[in-house]
């Protein structure tokens, strides 16, 4: 049977009281504040412009938002498919509000996508809409260039990692993960408050450190199978419980990393 609450909660704060010293922050393994939102989920004007209900609704109905849609240039309606990026006469277009990272990329709504294949779309887009290519052009077109540009940007690094994508589903949803629904279980935090001595105290030691990190890359590789397999059964409470667990230990692979590029790549 598990613990009381409270009795797991004053074992986490004696704890955590007699490694005050060692851990003058819990940065790394506190739940994700709501200021942080913005980064998790890559694009802020998209978190706090489009997370209302009535705008999930319009998105996935997008192709019948834009059949009005004209080209700034020549006034010719712009098929939101074939002219997504460009008009026929050749100059590159807006990027609609509305537009979800996944249409940009031409990706299904879901966490399981072809990574590979949004690699190579994105290097083709970024090759198109570099604003380098309209340096000569009207300063109309090279600042639509610039937006397309950083929106694609954005689009691609937001759905090319699991947890990024994840976060990015969960706004979709409606269900973000913020400072009052991004608690854990008490044992799960001690774990982490654990782990994280054991690779302090394992700086130093390649072998140790080494060791601490494919733990934490199997645990992660686990966690975005749970993700996965919570997304496609359409248990968003699960995928978003997961994801906040991705989030620790992704927290945790970052800290690894930076011991091995302050320490041991020298």
């Amino acid at each position: 049977m598990a613990a009381p609450l409270g009795s797991a909660l004053t074992k986490i704060g004696t704890r955590f009281c007699c490694r005050l010293r060692r851990f003058k922050t819990l940065s790394s393994i506190q739940c994700i504040p709501s200021s942080s939102i913005s980064h998790l989920c890559i694009d802020r004007h998209y978190c706090l412009q489009h997370s209302t209900p009535d705008f999930i609704k319009n998105q996935r109905n997008f192709s019948s938002l834009h059949k009005d849609r004209k080209c700034w240039k020549c006034g010719s309606p712009t098929d939101e498919e074939k002219e997504l990026f460009f008009c026929n006469c050749g100059v590159v277009q807006s990027v609609p509000e509305d537009l979800t990272y996944f249409k940009v990329m031409n990706c299904e709504e879901k966490f399981d996508i072809d990574t590979n294949s949004l690699s190579r779309l994105y290097k083709d887009l970024q090759r198109k809409l570099h604003p380098d290519k309209y340096s000569q052009r009207s300063k109309e077109e090279l600042a639509l260039a610039e937006q397309q540009s950083a929106f694609v940007n954005r689009a691609y690094n937001t759905l090319l990692k699991p947890l990024t994508r994840g976060q990015y589903l969960l706004e979709i949803h409606g269900d973000p993960i913020d400072e009052s629904t991004s608690a854990v279980n008490p044992n799960f935090l001690m774990e982490i408050m654990e782990f994280n001595e054991d690779i302090a105290e394992a700086v130093g030691n390649k072998d140790a450190v080494g060791q601490l990190d494919n733990i934490n890359s199997s645990r992660m590789e686990k966690c975005v199978e749970e993700v996965s397999k919570a997304f496609a059964a359409d248990d968003v409470p699960k995928a978003k419980e997961c994801l906040i667990k991705l989030k620790y230990f992704t927290n945790i692979d970052d800290k690894i990393k930076d011991i091995f590029r302050k320490h041991m790549d020298q």
